[in-house]
């Protein structure tokens, strides 16, 4: 087992050894071969299996999601001309440190070669610690490469910010992809900027937002999810998963001065 600590950027594979049922079907009519099905949980990888050519066939798969973000403004709602929300920062709070067992004993494939379900312990095992859970800014093309930049939201504002209003309706796509634990429940972070033109507004013009809200998803490993952002205004921001679980993000309290 290994201690293992992720910042959105690299992916964490698994992989484990089983024959395939053609390896079965080529062992010949042989005392050997006759024993060495009685014991293929012990020998299905051995000098005797090596005798009747079974070779190793690797089971690899992804133990993060693959997770693209997008923001919109809904097709059938306007801000207003004059009005335009410009998005910073996108993040996610989740896990960051696991526990990943890389080996593990098992009983090999036993009688059954076809039995996928049949397959070691392998995979990480995410702290759900306070501790262990930090925030992922989505990467931009100038975030450093060094571990670590994503946890800093600094290093992932955009540049320029992305613009929503009625001009461009959208979707535009948002920094990079973030790979991330598969969780069920996470929380979003958006930090942004509202600028007006009308008079009336004019002590919101430039006030920084930040924002966040936890919602139930359903992040699978080796998938890719579409997060889409749809602006309704400086303090109404929607949040949709995989086409569903729509989740309304509150302003929280404006910073006029913060221009």
């Amino acid at each position: 087992m290994k201690h293992i600590q992720v910042d959105g950027t690299q992916d964490v594979l698994s992989a484990y050894a089983r024959p395939d049922t053609e390896d079965a079907e080529r062992l010949g009519d042989t005392d050997e071969a006759k024993y060495l099905m009685n014991h293929a949980g012990d020998l299905v990888y051995s000098t005797m299996s090596a005798r009747q050519y079974i070779e190793p066939h690797f089971r690899v798969s992804h133990e993060m999601a693959r997770v693209e973000f997008s923001v919109r403004k809904p097709l059938d709602e306007d801000l207003g001309a004059g009005r335009e929300v410009r998005i910073m920062a996108v993040g996610m709070v989740v896990p960051v440190r696991g526990e990943f067992t890389v080996a593990a004993d098992w009983a090999g494939v036993s009688g059954d070669w076809n039995d996928e379900a049949n397959r070691p312990a392998l995979g990480v095992e995410w702290s759900a610690a306070e501790a262990d859970m930090d925030t992922l800014f989505i990467p931009t093309d100038d975030t450093p490469d060094t571990f670590g930049s994503t946890y800093v939201k600094e290093n992932a504002l955009f540049s320029p910010e992305v613009a929503v209003s009625d001009a461009e309706p959208g979707p535009t796509a948002l920094g990079r992809t973030l790979l991330v634990p598969a969780v069920e429940r996470v929380k979003f972070c958006l930090f942004y900027r509202y600028m007006t033109s009308h008079g009336d507004e004019s002590q919101l013009n430039g006030a920084l937002f930040e924002s966040g809200t936890e919602m139930e998803v359903n992040f699978q490993p080796g998938h890719r999810h579409e997060v889409v952002l749809y602006v309704y205004g400086p303090k109404r921001i929607a949040i949709e998963v995989d086409g569903a679980g729509l989740a309304w993000i509150d302003g929280g309290d404006i910073e006029v001065d913060g221009r």
